[in-house]
């Protein structure tokens, strides 16, 4: 990958990750009803009367998979912005990860 390719698309990823996914999340009907269903399930695991050593296997899990989650998520969305990328190039709309200057 270019130098100027890979800046740019670190840079937009930087840019408008966390707090800014997390308003575009909360917009969305199905990731509201998914962090509703999310909230409903560990209310029951709190009820659960799990020994210490369950209860830190379980943790253990649920640390694991959020970790996963959260690469799996932060990968989709890289290659989402390097397929952007990509593309505004074939479209020679970029050239060498700057704008294309355009005549006036």
């Amino acid at each position: 990958m270019k130098k100027a390719y890979k800046n740019l698309t670190e840079t937009l990823i930087e840019n408008f990750t966390n707090e800014r996914m997390d308003k575009i999340a909360f917009q969305d009907k199905k990731f509201r009803l998914a962090d509703k269903k999310l909230d409903e399930a560990l209310k029951l695991y709190n009820k659960l009367s799990l020994s210490k050593d369950d209860d830190k296997v379980v943790g253990h899990v649920f640390d694991a998979y959020a970790v996963q989650s959260a690469r799996y998520a932060a990968l989709a969305y890289k290659q989402g912005i390097e397929d952007a990328v990509q593309l505004l190039k074939e479209m020679d709309v970029i050239q060498n990860g700057s704008p294309r200057k355009v005549k006036r």
